[in-house]
């Protein structure tokens, strides 16, 4: 998913999993010159692309030279935080999303499943249960341990939500219109460490995976577990 504001010509690439309080931010307030941005829009052509989507097939989809002439950026979040909103994405969210991941048609065959991974635990569910090592549907298809920076190959900036004043001084530098905060929920730092220490405890094999799987962001905004 992506937005596009034509009045100053940038490109917010959207991944999933995203703190909604940037797109709320992006969207709703930074004038766009009287113009409804609506979701997978570039100029005249809606629904470009489905759901969520990378960067690159974004770059194709609008002509390298649109892209290139457009100031385009994404943002990411700490990959633990990530991880978890995964799993309470499965566990905490409507049996829908199990329903069209793992291709399930009966209710109850659902609501068993929600249920068997829920009390197994977040360390089972992330070590041990291949069954979700590979995601088929929304909120997106491919390996659950993709580095969030990979749908981001292509933008030209990368920010972290948790460090909110590069981008608010980019959209400023851009637009004119100052921004002091995100707009809408936004988590609170001190409860997503209580959060984190709650899902990966001491097991040490969950935050390497982590580590190791999200590399990239790690290693360019610092991120870590505890």
């Amino acid at each position: 998913m992506f937005i596009h504001n034509p009045k100053y010509n940038f490109i917010y690439v959207r991944i999933p999993l995203e703190i909604t309080a940037v797109l709320h931010t992006v969207k709703d307030f930074i004038d766009a010159d009287n113009a409804k941005l609506i979701t997978n829009k570039y100029k005249d052509k809606e629904n470009i692309l489905p759901h969520f989507c990378y960067s690159l097939d974004i770059k194709n989809r609008i002509g390298e030279e649109n892209w290139n002439n457009a100031y385009t950026f994404g943002v990411v979040r700490n990959p633990y935080d990530y991880m978890i909103a995964l799993w309470e994405y499965y566990v905490d969210g409507p049996p829908d999303n199990i329903a069209w991941c793992k291709s399930i048609t009966e209710t109850s065959d659902v609501i068993r499943e929600q249920y068997r991974i829920k009390s197994r635990g977040f360390s089972n569910w992330l070590l041990e249960d291949k069954d979700y090592d590979y995601l088929h549907s929304f909120p997106f298809c491919g390996d659950r341990l993709t580095s969030q920076t990979v749908w981001l190959s292509e933008v030209n900036d990368i920010f972290a939500f948790e460090n909110t004043t590069p981008l608010l001084n980019k959209l400023f530098e851009l637009t004119g219109i100052p921004l002091p905060s995100f707009k809408g929920d936004v988590p609170h730092p001190k409860e997503l460490m209580k959060k984190r220490a709650t899902y990966f405890g001491n097991n040490k094999k969950a935050v390497d995976l982590i580590g190791d799987s999200f590399k990239k962001e790690i290693e360019m905004f610092n991120y870590t577990c505890f």
